[in-house]
């Protein structure tokens, strides 16, 4: 706890930031405590580390919300411009009563940039005060490896290594979450077809290849968010209300609370149209494809009972597709 009426020497403001932001196990919670703590310091309305993507948004790191500021702004923070800021920080009037002081650090480990914005401060920052700036920098790019660190466990723990897309844990997750909503959603399942043929007639290379190249259609035809340009030419980010899984080996699900059903279902069509098209580098180019069932929530359906209804749809597409093909389901050979 910071004693305001006592002057902090730079010694003591990095020994309160280590002691609060390394010491406790919660990784999370030192972050949220680090933060605190320079807000206490700078007597500022408001403090928050930014995580700047490779489009120049400013993600909150505690919430991953996007802030959007001016893209003029954006520029004097990343390129540093002389007229407005020393080597340690920029202090710009965003608006009318409000400035902010923005700290640019990165990563110790990872070398990303991040942003600390510093809201209204009422302790001056002078550049006489450099060297304390420079202690704070220094402290938070420390924590902050730690905190790449939990946020790769935490995404290790949701995430399919292959795809990048949400693993089953995540969709099980995401079921409890619908179960306890009245929320309208369309369920698309695809089933990669033939994937245990080419696994076993080639290598399992050969069929991680195959499941890299269809979650990669898939992430086209149901992106996470699309971008949108605002008027000064900078990008934001806006939720599509589509979720992707990767459940099991060869099975993948979308979740859509926006699209309707037609719309899923015009989508999956051309999905399965382009999985047809995959070339894996084999010698003889394989009969590949992507079967799928779509559903819709009706009343007082649970999210299990559509999943159900999607996943019957889809075996009976890939039933047709065998037959057509004139393939023996188990043996997956020309008949």
């Amino acid at each position: 706890m910071i004693n305001n009426k006592k002057k902090l020497t730079e010694h003591e403001i990095g020994f309160f930031l280590y002691d609060e932001a390394l010491c406790p196990k919660d990784t999370r919670q030192g972050i949220i405590n680090a933060i605190k703590f320079i807000n206490d310091f700078y007597k500022s309305e408001e403090t928050i580390i930014y995580r700047l993507d490779e489009n120049g948004n400013y993600i909150n790191i505690l919430n991953n919300n996007q802030e959007t500021f001016d893209n003029n702004i954006s520029t004097i923070i990343l390129n540093k411009e002389k007229d407005y800021v020393n080597n340690n920080y920029v202090f710009i009037e965003i608006e009318e009563n409000k400035k902010i002081c923005f700290i640019p650090v990165k990563s110790k480990e990872s070398k990303k940039e991040y942003v600390i914005s510093i809201s209204n401060p009422n302790t001056h920052i002078e550049k006489e005060n450099d060297s304390i700036i420079e202690i704070i920098k220094h402290c938070i790019s420390v924590i902050l490896k730690d905190y790449e660190a939990y946020e790769e466990l935490l995404i290790s723990a949701t995430e399919d290594i292959l795809t990048g897309l949400y693993n089953r844990n995540k969709f099980i997750e995401y079921m409890n979450i619908l179960e306890n909503s009245k929320d309208k959603f369309v369920f698309a399942i695809f089933d990669l077809f033939r994937l245990k043929y080419v696994n076993d007639e080639y290598d399992h290379k050969v069929g991680d290849d195959y499941i890299i190249k269809a979650g990669e259609i898939l992430k086209k035809y149901f992106p996470k968010y699309n971008y949108e340009k605002n008027q000064d030419g900078s990008l934001r980010k806006k939720e599509t209300g589509n979720i992707l899984f990767k459940i099991g080996g060869d099975e993948f699900v979308v979740i859509s609370k926006m699209d309707n059903i037609e719309t899923i279902e015009s989508k999956s069509r051309m999905v399965q149209e382009e999985v047809k098209n995959i070339k894996l580098g084999v010698e003889n180019q394989l009969a590949l494809g992507l079967n799928y069932g779509v559903a819709e929530r009706q009343n007082n359906q649970t999210p299990n009972d559509v999943y159900k209804e999607a996943d019957e749809k889809m075996k009976e597409d890939k039933a047709a597709l065998y037959k057509a093909l004139g393939l023996e389901r188990r043996r997956q050979t020309k008949k």
